[in-house]
């Protein structure tokens, strides 16, 4: 029984660490740009993108202990990572 459940965590994990930036990145645009609640299907990509860069620009982020915008680049690569 223990073999068998991990297993099965150990599937649910690789898959689950790949959705987990996706999900992230998705809500993270939803609520910069606006466009209402981020889409509750998980998203399947039957080629990776190697080393493709899915978006690149400024962001503006407000700090809460100054009360002052900054302007920051980010890059988010093919693997969701910030």
């Amino acid at each position: 029984m223990p073999e068998k459940t991990e297993k099965i965590l150990t599937e649910f994990l690789r898959f689950y660490e790949d959705q987990y930036g996706v999900s992230l990145f998705n809500s993270m645009r939803h609520e910069i740009e606006g466009t209402g609640p981020p889409q509750a299907q998980l998203l399947w990509r039957k080629v990776p993108l190697d080393e493709r860069i899915i978006f690149s620009g400024n962001l503006f982020q407000y700090q809460e202990d100054n009360k002052k915008w900054r302007n920051r680049f980010s890059l988010v690569p093919h693997n969701y990572g910030l």
